[in-house]
C-alpha cells in the first residue's frame, strides 16, 4: 500500500459520523497520523491503541480503513474486465447479465459483449467498462429485478478525490481490511460514517463494499449489489478474522484491527498471532485506557507502536473543540477527565486495622494450603473472604441487610446464618489449624457486631449524596444487591428515576458514560472498572477503611508504573511520579495482594469442582447425549448453570424495563437471567407464551399461520436428518455445493432449541433446506415463508418486552398488565419463571449431558 497516497486522500477528506464532523479535532488528527505511520513500517510488528472510549476512535479507524483499501488497490478497470471468463455473471447499469467475451471490430476497437435477458446482446466500449461489475450473488436471473438503480456518486466522489476521469475508476478493488468488532458497533459505523471532499460527499457503504462475517455466514452491507468480495470485513470473532488471513484466494489483506476491551480479552491467546502476522501490512489492537491486559501487551510486544491517552500525552495533543458538536464535546470532556483526574481517598476509622486484616488473609491462605477435604476448603475459604468483603464494604447496617432478606427485598443468605455455619466448620478443623481458625472467626465476629447497627461508610455516603445532589453521580459497589438495600434503607428520600444517582457494580460499570462525580465504596476493581484509568468523571472519591487503603496504595504505585511504561513507549516526557511513603513495607502489602490473587483463582476452581460433583455420575453414562459447554455460571443464591456454546440467554434489563437476548460470551457478572421452570415441551419461555396464545385463540389466525410456517423448516430438517442419518457437516456441504455459504456450526445452531433461532438469516438458506428435504410448497413460496419468520421474530420481541415489564413489576410488588401474556401466566410468573443473578462466570471447554445444560442446577447439593 502506498501510504503517501493514503495520507493525501486523508488530507482531502472530512470525516462525518452521524452527521457530525469529527476529523477536525487535534487528538483525532494525531490518531489518524499514527495509523498511517504504523502502516508505513517496513514490517508488521503490531500496534497498540489505548483511547478514551469515545466512539470517534473506532469511527476514524473504519474511515481510515476505507481510504486504505482505495489507496491500496492494485486493480484497474481494464484488468478487471480482462480477467472475466465467458459465462460469468456481471452487473451492467441496473441489470444482471452474462459476460460473453471481448470482441474487436474492423477498426481495432474493443467491445465487452454482455447478454441480458433471453436474447438481448449489449456491446460496451472501453470508456464504459468501469460500469461493468462482476456479480457473485446467488440469483441466476439476467434482468433488473432486485437490483437498485445505479448510483454514480462513488464515481463522482473518487474522480474528485483521486483527480482522475470517471471511466478510470474500477468498480471493485483487490484489497481488504479485517476489522474485529461487535456487530452492533460495525452496523453503527457503516450506517453513520460519511466522507466529504469539497462539496462532494459519500456514505461509507457506498464507497466500499463491506460485510459482517459470523462463523457460518456472510451478511452484506448495502451498496454491494454485485455481492463482490468485501473491502471491509467485519467479524466479532478473532478466530474468524485470523482464518481470513490464511486464505490466499481473493483480495490482498492490507491489515487488521481488533477493537474493544471485551473482544481483546476474549481473544487474548490469539492476539500474538495477530501482532506477528507476516502476510499483512499492519495490525492494530485498539482498546480503552482501562484495558486490563494493556501492560502485558506492551511488555510482550516490545517493538509494537503505541498510542495511549495518558495525561501527559493528552496535554501535548489536545486543544479546545474545533467543532462544538456532541462527539467533539464528549471527546474534550473525556480528555479533560484524564488531564484533571483527581482521586480523593477518604480513610474512615474501622474495626479492622491493617495488622488484623493482614493476619486474617494469611490465615485463610494457610487453611487453603492445608490438606483438608475439598468440601471443607470449598466452603470455608470463599465464605470467609466473602463475609470479610461484606463487612468491610457495606455502606449500610448489617441489620438493614437482614431486614431486607426477611422481607424478600433481596435474595441472599442471612449474614448471621453464614457466619454461624462458618464458625461451626472452623471449630471442627484439625488441631494444627486451631489458632488459625480462631483468628479468622474472631475478626469476622468482631466486624459483624461492629457494623450491625453502625457504619461510617453509610453516614459518609448519605452526606456525599446530599452535598452533590443535582449532579450526575455514580456510586460504585461490589454486589448488585447493595443497590436494593441502599434505595430501600439509606437513600429513601431520593427518587430512583429522577435523582441522577446511578448505583452500579464494578462488573457492570460502563466506561462510555460520563458523570460529574464517582464515589467508590471500597478498594474495588473489576474487568469493567479501573479507578486509576476511569475517564467517566474527573473527580473520583474512594471510600475506605485503613486496611483497604494499604492495598489501594500498592495498586496506585502499580498504576503509576503502568503510566510510565505507556509514556516511555510513545516517547512522551513524564516527570510527574512521586514516591508514596507507607507505614508498612511494600513486601508486606504485596504478599497480601498475591494472596488475594491466589484466592481468586481458587474461587474459579471451586465453581468447576461443584459442577464436576453434580454431574460426576452422569458423565460416565455413555448413552447420555452430550452438549458442548463454554461457560459455567454461579448465581448469587448458590445455584449454577452450564451454558452451551450457542445458547442465547434471556436477561432482565432493569433500565429499559424489558427482557433482552444475549449470547453466552456477552454475559456479565450481575446480569439477571430468566429461566422457565420447564420440561421438554417448554424449553423456551417466549415460545411457551406464544403456544399458549395460540392454544387459547388469543392471537390472530394470520399469526397462527405464520408460526406454523416458521416451524416447518426446522421440523423438515430434523426429520430429514433422522431419516438419512446425515450429519450437520454433510448438510452444510450439500448447501455449499449449491452456492450457499453455510458452515457445520450454523446447522447445529439452527437445530439447537436453546439458541432460540426462528429461521436462517437468508432466503437462500431457507430455499436450500426446502430443496434438500423435498418440501415443494416451501421451495415454491420461500419468500412467503421467510416473511412469516420475520413477523414471528417481531411477535417474539414484543412478548420479550412485555415479559420483562411483567417480571420487573412483580419483583416490585406491583400489578402487571399487557396485551400478549395471558393473565393466568402473568399471575403465576413467580412459580413459572425464576430470575437468577450471576455471581461468577468461568470460561470452559467441556462436553456435558444435554439435559443438564442451560438450566439452573443445585450446586450446594453436590457435596
Amino acid at each position: 500500500m502506498n501510504v503517501e497516497v493514503l495520507r493525501d486522500l486523508i488530507k482531502k477528506c472530512d470525516i462525518y459520523f452521524e452527521d457530525q464532523l469529527i476529523s477536525g479535532e487535534l487528538l483525532l488528527r494525531v490518531f489518524t497520523d499514527f495509523l498511517s505511520e504504523e502502516a508505513d513500517r517496513q514490517e508488521n510488528k503490531g500496534s497498540i491503541i489505548l483511547h478514551t472510549a469515545s466512539p470517534c476512535f473506532d469511527a476514524i479507524a473504519v474511515a481510515w480503513s476505507a481510504l486504505a483499501v482505495i489507496a491500496g488497490n492494485g486493480a484497474d478497470v481494464e484488468s478487471i474486465i480482462r480477467m472475466l471468463q465467458p459465462g460469468e455473471r456481471v452487473l451492467c447499469g441496473k441489470e444482471r447479465g452474462e459476460f460473453i467475451g471481448i470482441e474487436t471490430d474492423e477498426n481495432g476497437k474493443e467491445w465487452a459483449v454482455i447478454r441480458q435477458g433471453k436474447s438481448s446482446i449489449r456491446k460496451i466500449g472501453r470508456k464504459g467498462w468501469s460500469g461493468i461489475i462482476p456479480y457473485y450473488g446467488n440469483s441466476t436471473r439476467c434482468d433488473g429485478r432486485g437490483i437498485r438503480r445505479g448510483n454514480r456518486v462513488r464515481e463522482e466522489f473518487l474522480s474528485v478525490l483521486l483527480n482522475c476521469d470517471k471511466k478510470d475508476i474500477p468498480s471493485i478493488t483487490d484489497a481488504s481490511v479485517i476489522i474485529v468488532m461487535d456487530r452492533s458497533k460495525a452496523d453503527r459505523y457503516m450506517n453513520g460514517l460519511m466522507l466529504k471532499t469539497g462539496n462532494t460527499g459519500i456514505r461509507i457503504q457506498d464507497l466500499v463494499t463491506a460485510s459482517y462475517f459470523s462463523e457460518e455466514n456472510e451478511y452484506h452491507y448495502g451498496g454491494n449489489a454485485g455481492k463482490n468480495e468485501a473491502m471491509l470485513k467485519f467479524t466479532s470473532k478473532l478466530s474468524v478474522g485470523l482464518d481470513m488471513t490464511w486464505n490466499e484466494d481473493g483480495n490482498e489483506y492490507l491489515g487488521m484491527f481488533v477493537c474493544g476491551n471485551s473482544l481483546i480479552e476474549r481473544g487474548i491467546t490469539e492476539i500474538p498471532q495477530v501482532m506477528n502476522r507476516e502476510n499483512i501490512g499492519f495490525s492494530f489492537i485498539s482498546g480503552c485506557m482501562d484495558l486490563p491486559c494493556a501492560e502485558n501487551l506492551l511488555t510482550d510486544h516490545e517493538e509494537a507502536g503505541v498510542f495511549a491517552c495518558t495525561k501527559e500525552f493528552l496535554l501535548e495533543h489536545t486543544l479546545p473543540p474545533v467543532n462544538r458538536n456532541a462527539f467533539a464535546l464528549e471527546l474534550a470532556l473525556q480528555a479533560d477527565a484524564v488531564i484533571d483526574h483527581e482521586i480523593h481517598t477518604t480513610v474512615l476509622p474501622g474495626a479492622a486495622d491493617w495488622k488484623n486484616y493482614r493476619d486474617f488473609k494469611k490465615a485463610v491462605c494457610n487453611i487453603k494450603r492445608d490438606e483438608l477435604s475439598d468440601e471443607e476448603r470449598a466452603y470455608i475459604i470463599p465464605n470467609a473472604y466473602s463475609l470479610l468483603s461484606l463487612f468491610m464494604t457495606a455502606p449500610f447496617y448489617i441489620s438493614e441487610m437482614e431486614d431486607a432478606v426477611n422481607n424478600r427485598k433481596i435474595r441472599v443468605e442471612q449474614p448471621h446464618d453464614r457466619l454461624e455455619e462458618l464458625e461451626r466448620r472452623l471449630a471442627a478443623l484439625p488441631v494444627n489449624l486451631a489458632e488459625t481458625a480462631e483468628r479468622v472467626g474472631d475478626l469476622l465476629e468482631t466486624l459483624y457486631y461492629t457494623v450491625y447497627d453502625t457504619s461510617p461508610k453509610r453516614e459518609y455516603l448519605k452526606e456525599y449524596i446530599r452535598k452533590h445532589y443535582g449532579h450526575k453521580i455514580a456510586v460504585v459497589i461490589p454486589k448488585a444487591y447493595y443497590a436494593d438495600i441502599l434505595w430501600n434503607y439509606v437513600l429513601t428520600g431520593y427518587d430512583l428515576e429522577k435523582s441522577k444517582i446511578e448505583i452500579v457494580t464494578v462488573n457492570r460499570f460502563d466506561g462510555n458514560r460520563n458523570y460529574d462525580y464517582i464515589l467508590v465504596i471500597g478498594n474495588l476493581k473489576g474487568k469493567h472498572f479501573d479507578i486509576f484509568h476511569c475517564m467517566s468523571a474527573a473527580e473520583i472519591t474512594v471510600l475506605m477503611y485503613e486496611a483497604e487503603n494499604m492495598v489501594f496504595r500498592l495498586a496506585e504505585r502499580k498504576s503509576q508504573s503502568r503510566e510510565h511504561l505507556f509514556n516511555s513507549r510513545q516517547r512522551v516526557s513524564d516527570d510527574s511520579a512521586e514516591d508514596i511513603a507507607e507505614n508498612v513495607s511494600n513486601d508486606d502489602v504485596e504478599e497480601i495482594d498475591r494472596v488475594d490473587d491466589e484466592i481468586a483463582v481458587y474461587a474459579d476452581e471451586i465453581v468447576e469442582s461443584k459442577f464436576d460433583t453434580v454431574i460426576r455420575g452422569e458423565r460416565e453414562n455413555g448413552t447420555v447425549p452430550l452438549t458442548d459447554v463454554s461457560v459455567l455460571i454461579r448465581f448469587d443464591d448458590g445455584e449454577g448453570a452450564m451454558l452451551s456454546r450457542h445458547y442465547e440467554a434471556y436477561v432482565l434489563n432493569d433500565e429499559k424495563g424489558e427482557v433482552e437476548k444475549k449470547k453466552v460470551d456477552s454475559l456479565k457478572i450481575g446480569d439477571s437471567l430468566i429461566f422457565l421452570n420447564r420440561d421438554d415441551d417448554t424449553r423456551d419461555i417466549v415460545d411457551y407464551v406464544l403456544k399458549e396464545l395460540i392454544r387459547e385463540k388469543r392471537i390472530s389466525p394470520e399469526t397462527v399461520q405464520d408460526y406454523e410456517m416458521s416451524r416447518r423448516w426446522k421440523n423438515d430438517l430434523t426429520e430429514y436428518m433422522k431419516e438419512t442419518g446425515h450429519s450437520p457437516k454433510r448438510i452444510a456441504d450439500a448447501m455449499k455445493a449449491n452456492g450457499v455459504r453455510v458452515q457445520k456450526a450454523s446447522v447445529i445452531n439452527w437445530l439447537d432449541d436453546d439458541a432460540h433461532i426462528v429461521a436462517p438469516q437468508t432466503v437462500e438458506s431457507l430455499e436450500q433446506i426446502a430443496l434438500l428435504t423435498n418440501d415443494t410448497d416451501m421451495f415454491d413460496h420461500v419468500n412467503e415463508y421467510f416473511d412469516a419468520c420475520r413477523r414471528i421474530r417481531k411477535v417474539r420481541k414484543n412478548i420479550l418486552k412485555e415479559l420483562g415489564t411483567a417480571i420487573i413489576r412483580q419483583l416490585e410488588g406491583q400489578e402487571t398488565s399487557g396485551t400478549l401474556i395471558p393473565p393466568e401466566i402473568r399471575k403465576r410468573l413467580d412459580t413459572l419463571a425464576v430470575v437468577l443473578r450471576i455471581e461468577n462466570i468461568v470460561q470452559t471447554e467441556r462436553s456435558e449431558p444435554s439435559y443438564l445444560t442451560n438450566r439452573p442446577l443445585d450446586l450446594e447439593g453436590g457435596f
